[in-house]
């Protein structure tokens, strides 16, 4: 069994904005916390949304203005023009800021927010689990078998997201 000694941070995933304040460290409990990414790089929705693009790991654009070409290019031209004007595309820098702050947007949206799993759903009562998911949910929380709970909780307090973090194993 391995060993979890670890580093917290908050949730920074992009389905947790409202949680995740910008990257900063806790003196009061000698945490990290915030940000966006798993290892809070991004200090904002904007920030997280011009990364993936750009990656040659994810999607791999050679460059911004590539992005904004197929944008351009793509059936959602005419709204985004509809949104950030006739000129939408004139400038590729400013394009490129409407595009991630588009995308910023959208996950800020209740239709992206979390909370939604079956899990989230049995946690505040609303359903019952199959004998299979207690199951699994027993070895999750077992330290002599899964242990994952020593990092990973599985019943997050009412007032903040799941604290996970960064594995040294």
């Amino acid at each position: 069994m391995r060993n979890c000694s670890a580093i917290a941070t908050r949730q920074p995933s992009c389905t947790w904005p409202t949680y995740s304040p910008p990257l900063h460290y806790n003196a009061d409990d000698d945490t990290n916390v915030g940000g966006q990414f798993w290892d809070g790089r991004a200090d904002s929705l904007e920030s997280q949304a011009k990364q993936p693009l750009l990656n040659p790991l994810e999607m791999a654009n050679p460059s911004e203005a590539a992005v904004i070409d197929a944008v351009q290019k793509g059936s959602s031209a005419e709204l985004f023009k509809s949104v950030f004007g006739i000129d939408a595309f004139a400038n590729t820098e400013t394009a490129y800021d409407n595009l991630v702050h588009a995308l910023a947007s959208f996950e800020r949206t209740a239709g992206f927010a979390p909370f939604s799993s079956k899990y989230d759903a049995y946690l505040a009562g609303k359903t019952e689990l199959t004998p299979d998911e207690l199951a699994g949910l027993q070895l999750f929380d077992d330290p002599e078998k899964g242990n994952c709970a020593a990092c990973h909780s599985s019943t997050p307090p009412a007032d903040s997201p799941p604290v996970i973090h960064r594995l040294h194993l």
